[in-house]
């Protein structure tokens, strides 16, 4: 099942963090959160790997991901993939 887009939280970076996305889901259950963006350069080479954790609870997330290099950008996107996020957003 896709995630509903008619109610996103925009991701913001250096905000959308766990705490903050967790504040947003207890204010409602039907929004698709965000991670903030995540530069794939930093994410393959091991400098931002915290950012990929989530809460179960924060389900529906979709994580984002920024970069021009498509080999990066596929390499960020298997690293995203074995956290189980619900959407792998790339920009």
């Amino acid at each position: 099942m896709f995630p509903d887009h008619r109610f996103c939280i925009a991701p913001m970076m250096q905000c959308t963090d766990t705490h903050n996305r967790r504040l947003h889901r207890r204010l409602t259950k039907n929004a698709l959160l965000y991670t903030e963006m995540i530069a794939v350069n930093a994410l393959v080479h091991g400098k931002q790997i915290n950012k990929l954790k989530f809460s179960n609870e924060e389900h529906p997330i979709a994580v984002q991901l920024g970069g021009s290099d498509p080999d990066l950008l596929a390499a960020a996107a298997i690293l995203c993939d074995r956290f189980n996020y619900d959407e792998i957003n790339l920009n």
